[in-house]
This record gives structure tokens, sequence and C-alpha cells, in this order.
């Protein structure tokens, strides 16, 4: 798949009005990964919430008593300024704070045309076209893939925000990850630093067991599932991939999106992070066969 030149963003605004989202729902589940970085979860449904407004401006809405938002041009007071529309747990509409790191990652891919993801698309019990397009850190890895077998580094590295949770005054400070492969399965390592700054609460992942901030644990890089939106010509996250990236500084925004933290962390590191890599033995390979036509 050709991956370059690939603009990444997230929903935008009103996403319970998009057609594919209508049938499958607005709610979204939280990959591990994005719950080992600080992402805030329901525990029984294990869905995040997720930001998807890409150009709020500060002074568009403002509260009345009674908290409901309405247009601010005959009401000047209390503004809600730095705020971005949001999907919370349930899968209702908020706003959250621009700089509030607990929140997922739901990316979005445009393209010229749809034919390159059709090729694999099948659809699902929705009725909705489903597709995978590169892979990314998502689960734990079971351990009988790597127990008692060699592992070796494939030379790539995944970048996130090193920040803690309640550092939102901090600009971004990358975290590398380096990926290895064992046994044919690719991972990384990551340490749990909990939700809060000195939190002692254990995370519960996707295999049912508890981690404590200080553990580390072995997250399996996998493709990436995508939602078709044929009507918008882009693929939606099935999941939501990462956290601990702010939206944007509360000082910087401007309600220009390709401004925000959130947009460069999509388009810097996660756009070249979702390329797959070769595991070592192919490049050995790919080396081989170099050298024997030279000669």
């Amino acid at each position: 798949m050709d991956f370059k030149n690939k603009e990444v963003f997230i929903l935008g605004p009103r996403p319970s009005h998009n057609q594919v989202l209508k049938k499958i729902g607005t709610r979204c589940e939280i990959t591990d990964f994005a719950i080992l970085l600080g992402g805030k979860f329901d525990l029984m449904e294990r869905t995040g919430w997720y930001a998807t407004y890409d150009a709020l401006p500060s002074n568009m809405f403002t509260y009345d008593a009674t908290g409901i938002v309405f247009n601010p041009i005959n009401h000047t007071e209390n503004v809600l300024s730095n705020k971005v529309e949001a999907v919370d747990y349930a899968g209702i509409g908020c706003f959250r704070k621009v700089d509030d790191r607990s929140g997922g990652i739901r990316p979005v891919i445009y393209f010229d045309d749809l034919k390159e993801v059709m090729k694999n698309a099948k659809q699902n019990t929705y009725g909705v076209l489903e597709t995978t397009y590169g892979e990314y850190p998502q689960f734990v890895v079971p351990w009988r893939f790597t127990s008692g077998h060699h592992a070796m580094k494939t030379g790539k590295k995944y970048i996130t925000d090193s920040r803690l949770w309640d550092e939102t005054s901090m600009s971004f400070s990358a975290r590398e990850y380096e990926e290895y492969i064992c046994n044919g399965t690719k991972y990384i390592c990551v340490e749990y630093h909990g939700v809060e700054y000195r939190d002692t609460t254990p995370c519960i992942l996707s295999n049912h067991k508890f981690y404590y901030p200080g553990d580390v644990v072995r997250v399996k890089i996998s493709p990436i599932v995508w939602y078709i939106d044929e009507e918008e010509n882009r693929i939606i996250s099935k999941y939501l991939l990462a956290s601990g990236i702010r939206f944007c500084s509360v000082l910087e925004y401007d309600g220009n999106f390709r401004t925000t933290e959130m947009y460069k962390f999509l388009n810097e590191n996660f756009a070249q992070d979702i390329i797959p890599s070769i595991p070592p033995e192919m490049k050995e390979n790919t080396l081989s066969l170099k050298r024997t036509k030279e000669i």
C-alpha cells in the first residue's frame, strides 16, 4: 500500500451525523496501548473519550446557568474558551479542555481514491465496510507467542509523548519504543505510569489482568482496522489507538487544527509509525538477493 502524502486528521464536527457512524455508533473501544499511555476509559465497556472537532474557535460557545450551550452573540460572559468538542465513553457529545491528555485518539485518513483500501474490504455485521491499513501497537501480547524464544530488534521505533496525564502545561516531549520481533510476533515494551501523577491504581487490560504503575507490558504490533467512509472518501479508525497527547496548548489555540500538537503528532509521528517494518530476516534475504544480482 502507498503510505506517502497521506494527511491524518480526527473525525470533525458532529460525528453522529456521519452515515457510517450512524450504523455503528460513536462509542469507541480503547486499545491497551492507549490505556498504558494514560487514556481514561469505561471499565465495563472498554470505551474511551476522544476529541472530534478540528476547528473550534475559543469563543464559539458559552454556558447559561443550567449548563446549556448557546451562541454568544448576545452573551459575552462565562465564555467556554479553549474547549474541544468530543465524544464521551457512552458516545455522547461533550466538551473537553484542549490540554487534557487523557483522551484517546481516533485517526481519520482521507484518500483521493478509495480503490487502494477497497481491495481487502469486508462488510461487518452492521453493514459497514472494514479494511486494514498500516500497523500499530494495540493489544497485549499473549505470553505463549514470546515465551522461550529469542527476540530481535527490527530497527523501528514508535514515538509518543512522555508527559504524564497532569502535565497539561508541558509541551510535547518524545518517548521512543523500540520494536522487537519474536517467533514472528512484533511487539514493543511499554511501562505503565498510571493515569494521574503518583497514581497507584492498577489498570485492567484486554487479557483481564491488573497492571500497576511501573509494570512493563509487551504490546503487540497489529494491522490497524478502519471503517471505510465512502461518502467522505476517508477511513475511520475502529479503535482509539493512542492517548497522552494534548489537543493543543491553551495559550496557542487559534481554531486552526493544523497548528495543534494533535495534528503534528498524527502527521509527523503516527503517519510514519503505521508504515510496516521489515523483519530482520527479510532484510537479510533482500540484501543477499541484491548481492547475487550484482555478481
